[in-house]
Parts: C-alpha cells; structure tokens; sequence
C-alpha cells in the first residue's frame, strides 16, 4: 500500500522553495509519487533494509534536519535500486541529489571523509599527474589512481597491450575527481574535471580508453564531446588470449559504477573464456551487480553497513574465485574471499595468480610515481609531447 506524503511536505516539493534545489524537488516528489512500497529494492539493499523505503524516507526529509542530510551519506550510490525498481523511480538519484543539498546547505562535510578528499587532491597534485601524446595522438590511455598503484606491474603490460592495438595511443595521469563527484561537491567537482576535459579536447584528443570503471562512469556522463571505451573492450575485440587456465571455475564481480554497460560485461566474460575459465555468474551479476562495499565512501562513516554490502557479496561468491576489474572493489573483496583482478589474469603468466595482499598506502604511492617515470620512458621513444597537467592544460584554448 502507498504512503502518502503529508500536505505540506508535497507543498514544498513541488513549488519553488529557497530551502530545496528544483532538481531534488522533482526526484523527491518522483520517489513519492512512484514508490508503492513494494519491497523489491529493500530486499537487495542493504542501506534500505535499515533505513526504509524510498517512497517513506523521500516523504519525511526535511532539508533542515541534519540528521536526513548524513542519512544520504549512507546509500552507496550503487543504482541497484533504481535498476529494479518496476516503477522506474529513482532512488539513487534522489540519494545522491541530497547529498549535494547537503553540501550546499553547508550540512554535507565530514570530518570522516578527509582521507578521501585528500586522495583525489594527491591525484591533481603535480608530481602525480602526467600526459604523453604522441604525434598524430587523438586517443589516450586514463588508468585511474588505484590500479597503477595495486597492480603496478599488470598495468604496464596493459598499457603496452593497447599501444599495440591503438595507433599513436597517449597516455595521461590524474585524478577524475569522482570522489567530490560523490560526496556532493559538485562545485568542486566542476572546478577540477571540466578543464580537464576542455585541455583533452584542445590538444586534439577525442577517445578516452579507461581501466577504472569510476573514472569510465564519470567521462561517460561529464566529458562531452569525447568518446569513452573500457581497456577491457579493446582487448575483447582486438588481442588474443591463451586458454591455459582451461576448466577453471570462476565468477565476475561486475563494477556498480558501470552497472548498464553490457559491452564492458560482455568484453570481461569473453576475456575470462579466451583465457579458459569456466564461468559461473553469480546471482547478483551484470546490471543487477551488488556493492562491494566501497560505494558512496560510506564505511567513513558507518563501517559496519559499508561491511554488509561486502558480506553479501561473500556469501554469494562462496568458495568461487571471484575476477573483478575494479581496483577498488579489491580493497573491500579482497578481504575474506577469493579474488584477483582481471589484470592479474591476463597479465599474470600462464599459472593462476592466487589472491594476494594489496600494497600498503605509502608503497601504492610509490607505484603511481614509478609508472609515471616508465610512462614517461616508454613513450618519449617517439616524438611526443609531454608534461604535467598544467602544462596540457596551458595547451588548450580558452573557454
């Protein structure tokens, strides 16, 4: 049965109000006006099995209570529920849209989050940022943050991989600000992400090839005017694979960031079967994919729900080998059940790579500004331009 909001709650949500962005006003009165409490989204989420239904909490919030403003700040974001939702509401949407109501009432900072706001700005920092565009370049490699620094090695063998299957490929380093992207900073987010896109576009660059499915997500939504494709798509299409990994069983943890992109499921499976791999989907796979419990940085604060995402994935994977091609989902799978990286797979050698420690903080640093100097090494082989952000950003024509 449907709960209806009060008279003024539906007063405020749908006329122009100082207090209430336009955007949140019409995701809220969508939530209300669709959910019927039918409990399908409950039952998968973890965040809403604690904190109601979408239609309820969407109904009860109230701008000026702090306490709605950090209860947005515990959805993962992941979309699971707006993928199930039978009524096409958007419950995701909305959670997101509140926290950046949050921030902009002044509402939405966390002492919690300062490891991660610090992260992102590491990623915009000079001595972390690169770009490399070889002459006739128009397509460059973004690995992302985490990957070069977990998995140093199989990142360059990656990036050699696609160079020789993409003419004149460049390369560059930073930061896509996904992480203010998330906790709401939308103004910081615009701030960093849009010049970078303006400096691709002036120095000729028109394909984005990402590893990250976060730094894919965000090009595909924000980076108009340039085309986005997974690594893991290329090398589908393009590379082959011996299957020395014949009968092996495995299952594909699919990324939440990329939750309606078939291509980049379809391109991990045919990977995994190139190489061997007897595959075994998980219940929760493709578009209907659970959080591994990274979503939304809500174990800042709330680790316990942070760790009952995780749980479920756990419990579904059970003594399966689970391939993820996230880096970030291996911080949290990596943790009590059996997982490796996609990359590990195909760039592994011909044994089967066991599920091992990720690097501490400080070496994964280490490794970012290692690959930074190969990069530089590999592709100044060639005539190339090169430098640091600024510097391609010095490149581009004004707005």
């Amino acid at each position: 049965m449907s709960e209806e909001p009060g008279p003024s709650c539906a007063a405020v949500y749908n006329s122009p109000s100082p207090c209430l962005s336009p955007d949140l006003a019409r995701l809220l009165a969508q939530v209300m006006e669709l959910c019927d409490s039918c409990q399908s989204c409950r039952r998968h989420c973890a965040f809403l099995q604690q904190h109601g239904k979408p239609g309820k909490i969407a109904a009860e919030y109230d701008p000026a209570n702090p306490a709605h403003h950090e209860r947005a700040f515990l959805c993962s974001l992941c979309g699971l529920c707006t993928e199930i939702c039978p009524k096409a509401a958007d419950p995701a949407g909305m959670f997101w849209l509140m926290r950046r109501e949050a921030v902009r009432l002044g509402m939405g900072c966390f002492p919690q989050h300062k490891g991660l706001k610090d992260y992102e700005a590491l990623g915009f920092w000079r001595p972390f940022t690169w770009y490399g565009l070889p002459q006739g370049c128009s397509t460059v490699f973004f690995p992302g943050c985490a990957l070069p620094g977990m998995r140093p090695r199989q990142t360059r063998q990656l990036f050699l991989s696609l160079q020789g299957l993409v003419p004149n490929l460049g390369a560059l380093l930073c930061c896509c600000a996904r992480p203010s992207h998330d906790l709401g900073r939308q103004a910081r987010f615009e701030e960093v992400f849009f010049p970078l896109v303006q400096a691709l576009t002036g120095c000729g660059i028109k394909k984005i090839v990402c590893a990250c499915p976060g730094c894919q997500k965000t090009f595909v939504e924000y980076g108009a005017g340039l085309e986005v494709i997974s690594a893991w798509e290329i090398l589908a299409q393009q590379a082959d694979f011996d299957p020395v990994f014949d009968g092996e069983q495995a299952a594909v943890h699919d990324s939440c960031a990329l939750r309606g992109a078939g291509s980049v499921h379809d391109a991990v499976r045919l990977l995994l079967a190139k190489r061997g791999f007897d595959l075994q989907e998980m219940n929760h796979c493709r578009a209907k994919a659970l959080c591994c419990g990274e979503g939304g940085a809500v174990k800042s604060l709330n680790p316990s729900l942070a760790d009952a995402w995780t749980r479920k994935r756990h419990k579904e994977a059970g003594s399966r080998l689970v391939v993820s091609y996230c880096a970030g989902c291996m911080q949290f799978l990596n943790k009590g059940i059996k997982s490796i990286h996609l990359a590990d797979v195909l760039f592994g050698g011909d044994k089967l790579p066991l599920p091992s420690a990720l690097p501490q903080r400080l070496t994964a640093y280490f490794n970012r500004l290692a690959f930074k100097h190969w990069l530089g090494r590999q592709l100044g082989k060639a005539p190339c331009r090169g430098g640091n952000l600024a510097d391609m950003k010095k490149q581009a024509p004004a707005k």
